[in-house]
């Protein structure tokens, strides 16, 4: 009988400290699982950013230089109309308006990105 307590307390020391090295690593993998979930968190935050940024700028630069042609065009021939019905208008005050709301919204999208 004294030979089975023996042999129970080294199985019993053995298991405990297998537990132990189980219990160590698991603490190295959770964090190395939080590093990897922040990092992944922080790739995928600047792939939205940058095709937001991407989206902004290839909708803007046609307008921009629509906009510029149009002016050039309709100064020559004195001719605002075609201006003025495509919101190019600088008297009109809702493409000013507009406008506004486009910088503002910008700086909003990035802000929602980072939270």
């Amino acid at each position: 009988m004294a030979r089975r307590v023996d042999a129970l307390t080294a199985e019993n020391l053995a298991l405990k400290s297998e537990i132990n090295e189980f219990t160590e690593n698991s603490e190295k993998l959770k964090i190395e699982n939080a590093t990897l979930k922040e990092k992944l968190k922080n790739t995928q935050l600047e792939q939205t950013k940058e095709t937001i940024l991407n989206s902004i700028d290839k909708r803007d630069t046609p307008v921009s230089t629509e906009n510029l042609l149009s002016r050039v065009n309709n100064s020559n021939s004195g001719d605002r109309t075609a201006e003025e019905e495509n919101g190019f208008c600088e008297n009109k005050p809702i493409s000013g308006v507009k406008l506004h709301q486009l910088l503002d919204a910008i700086p909003r999208a990035i802000l929602l990105l980072q939270n």
